[in-house]
């Protein structure tokens, strides 16, 4: 795509093709189609016609007649030029853009069209609520689809402006080292809500409802991937306007939204409803938005991934080549469908680079990463035969892994997926970085940890991972702090178990559980509610892998100087064992959320169901619901949120009994019983308190004078992941004046 391109220039074919559709469909929604029917069937076009003879009515001549009564004048007059421009859809793909964030930068604008035989699992159950979407990263910008109903074959018609390296008048060449290739993720968001009220929904809030809201095409700003002291946008200049400006939906200044933000990547979406000029990233605007689909949905599933080797844009002159590429499945990497996306380098290239050159460094890359297997290879035998001559009769439980496949299929040592992370300001410490991980819901089958470890990008994306992958992302965030951290390959008391190690001395060593983010001491291995893991097999991270020598004696008793060689054999990985593109790290997004409205959302939708939950299945009385206890219980919850952070007991948990012994009155009866949730969605939230017997058991109790309270508390974190605390309790007169208190 050029910068530059005669506004007199004629019209592709297919252009002219998109805005005549888009043309009818405005005529068509303002209701001139039907008048214009009308007025043909009442031959009120006819004022003089022939007696006794009808007259010969054809489409030019009633074009005559409706231009000499004025109503094609009319017509002009009413519809709106621009937006049949905008809704045609062709000016994101064909027409120059007016202007690019930065004249000093080349661009690749990405279009992500349309899916095609997309399996969404035999087992599932599409409703008219699941969604789809597509989630790209190039050189760490990223970028997300609007969501789309979920069918086979859906459109998407999503575009995005990702910065390129280097600088606009740079030898073309020279990107071909560039080696990263643009990911792309498809996910299926399940049974999240059709509508959301605007008041709740932060992203939604922005949209007007009208009817009359007609659709627009805007220029949007996604978070990019570098820190903002080395990369961070340039100061507004002659010819720029503050970064967070306003933005318009017009066409005409869709440029001037793009330069709004010279350092950001920026996408083209099809958005529906007006705009209103607010300070901050402009958000894809859809009847639902993206952040609250993702944090509302039950699952949000990859459906499959690709790597497109954007390169290939490098060998167009001025053209938008179309690519047809498989989207591949993690867990059983065979192909789930095709998508379709266009590739265009801005501005146009004046000299592409020739297909030959492209091949020979792809065929040279391809080489690269099979004398590197082949080199650890060689190193890997060796190594075995000495490690597996002293540590033959004292093994530890769990395999000892040296190898895993990436989900691009390629296999790497595992020290090639350990990196210090530092991903952006949102993590502040270790433990909050635990917490994270954590709160990622686990795949429904770890058989992926086993066969292919997901990208960073996809990861975070689905917010979904096994234990082996939270393992490897809580070692590159502590990495990323500072610590001495360590990824461990061994057992619990199931089976095979992957755990993170961080040694405060060489002679120290704390344990993190990635899927609780709570802390042990190896001294509490085989404790109750002490360290859950039995054995080590081996440790390893960015630069070296130690297996374990020492007898099977438990963690307790085991010594973790790893530079011991009694007791464990060094492997050192060099840079050059790694096959494949280094990743680009990037920040994390902390879209903005209502969260005190969704709770508020939460307790209304889950007292509701709890009501009917006691009328119909259990024949009680209707519910009462008390606000003021409800109140006294949201101390507790935040008390909960801040053990699962730190791993002590919350400093306000005697505050919270005060408050409770205060609250009820003499004589009356107090249970309560809290629950952790990862989802917004209040069916899942409803289901998962009917499971649980405490919950019940409160549901259950009918006594004369009972009232109820329920207190929900949303904590929110990096990304679309929410940490949603409840409590439901009670309190009723007992028989006796004496009073008691029962907390569970």
């Amino acid at each position: 795509m050029s910068n530059g391109g005669s506004s007199n220039a004629p019209l592709h074919p297919e252009e002219l093709d998109r805005l005549k559709k888009a043309a009818q469909e405005q005529l068509k929604s303002l209701g001139v189609d039907d008048q214009i029917k009308s007025l043909v069937a009442g031959k009120r076009l006819h004022p003089n016609p022939i007696k006794g003879k009808e007259p010969d009515f054809t489409p030019k001549r009633a074009m005559e007649q409706l231009k000499g009564q004025g109503v094609i004048a009319q017509v002009v007059k009413t519809i709106n030029l621009s937006e049949i421009v905008e809704n045609s859809s062709f000016s994101s793909r064909r027409q120059p853009l007016r202007s690019l964030p930065s004249l000093s930068k080349r661009y690749l604008h990405v279009k992500i069209k349309s899916g095609n035989g997309l399996a969404l699992g035999s087992n599932a159950t599409i409703s008219s609520n699941d969604h789809l979407l597509v989630c790209g990263e190039l050189f760490g910008q990223r970028f997300r689809s609007a969501p789309v109903p979920a069918i086979s074959a859906p459109t998407f018609e999503a575009s995005a402006l990702v910065e390129l390296p280097g600088h606009a008048t740079a030898d073309p060449s020279t990107l071909l080292t560039h080696r990263q290739p643009l990911h792309l993720v498809v996910l299926h968001a399940q049974h999240a809500p059709a509508v959301l009220t605007p008041h709740i929904a932060s992203d939604t809030a922005r949209i007007s409802t009208s009817p009359s809201a007609s659709a627009t095409a805007s220029i949007c700003i996604a978070q990019r991937s570098h820190s903002w002291g080395q990369w961070g946008p340039s100061p507004p200049g002659a010819g720029s306007a503050p970064i967070g400006g306003h933005s318009s939906s017009s066409g005409s200044n869709a440029g001037t939204a793009a330069s709004l933000a010279p350092n950001a990547a920026y996408f083209l979406t099809a958005t529906s409803g007006q705009q209103s000029h607010q300070q901050g990233p402009i958000r894809p605007v859809t009847p639902v938005s993206t952040t609250d689909l993702l944090r509302m949905s039950n699952r949000a599933d990859v459906v499959g991934t690709c790597d497109v080797d954007w390169r290939q844009a490098l060998t167009n002159k001025g053209e938008v080549h179309c690519y047809h590429v498989q989207l591949i499945s993690q867990a059983h990497a065979h192909s789930v469908g095709m998508i379709s996306v266009d590739l265009e380098v801005s501005p146009a290239l004046a000299e592409p680079v020739e297909p030959a050159a492209l091949r020979a460094q792809t065929n040279a890359e391809a080489r690269r990463d099979m004398e590197a297997m082949a080199s650890f290879s060689g190193r890997v035998k060796e190594w075995w035969q000495d490690f597996s001559h002293d540590a033959l009769s004292r093994r530890q439980e769990g395999g000892l892994r040296l190898t895993c496949m990436g989900e691009d299929g390629l296999l790497r040592p595992c020290c090639g997926f350990v990196k210090p992370l530092q991903l952006g300001r949102f993590l502040a410490t270790p433990r909050e970085a635990a917490r994270f991980v954590s709160l990622l819901a686990p795949k429904e089958s770890q058989e992926t940890a086993a066969n292919r470890l997901c990208s960073l990008h996809t990861l975070l994306e689905s917010c979904q991972a096994t234990q082996a992958e939270k393992a490897l992302l809580l070692a590159n965030l502590l990495l990323g702090y500072g610590l001495d951290a360590w990824v461990c390959f061994g057992a619990d008391a199931v089976g095979q178990q992957t755990w993170v190690l961080t040694r405060p001395s060489k002679d120290a060593a704390v344990f993190w559980d990635p899927s609780s983010g709570m802390r042990h001491s190896p001294s509490s291995a085989g404790q109750p509610k002490g360290c859950p893991f039995r054995s080590i097999a081996c440790v390893f991270n960015q630069r070296r892998l130690y297996g374990n020598l020492q007898a099977a004696e438990g963690l307790a008793a085991a010594s973790y100087v790893l530079e011991d060689p009694g007791r464990w054999r060094e492997l050192p990985v060099h840079v050059h064992d790694v096959p494949g593109a280094t990743a680009m790290r990037f920040d994390l997004h902390m879209p903005p959320f209502d969260s005190a409205g969704h709770e508020v959302r939460l307790e209304s939708e889950l007292k509701k169901a709890l009501s009917d939950h006691r009328a119909e299945s259990l024949g009680h009385a209707p519910t009462t619901w008390d606000d003021n206890m409800a109140y006294v219980l949201m101390s507790s919850l935040a008390g909960h949120e801040q053990e699962a952070l730190t791993g002590q007991l919350a400093a306000n948990h005697k505050d919270f009994q005060q408050c409770i012994k205060r609250s009820i009155p003499p004589g009356c009866m107090f249970k309560g019983s809290s629950q952790h949730h990862r989802s917004l969605c209040s069916s899942s939230i409803m289901q998962g308190m009917l499971r649980e017997p405490a919950i019940r058991d409160i549901l259950a109790t009918q006594v004369t004078d009972i009232s109820f309270a329920l207190r929900v508390k949303i904590f929110v974190y990096p990304e679309h992941v929410c940490s949603v605390w409840l409590m439901l309790a009670l309190k009723y007169p007992t028989p006796r004046s004496a009073r008691g208190i029962q907390d569970t």
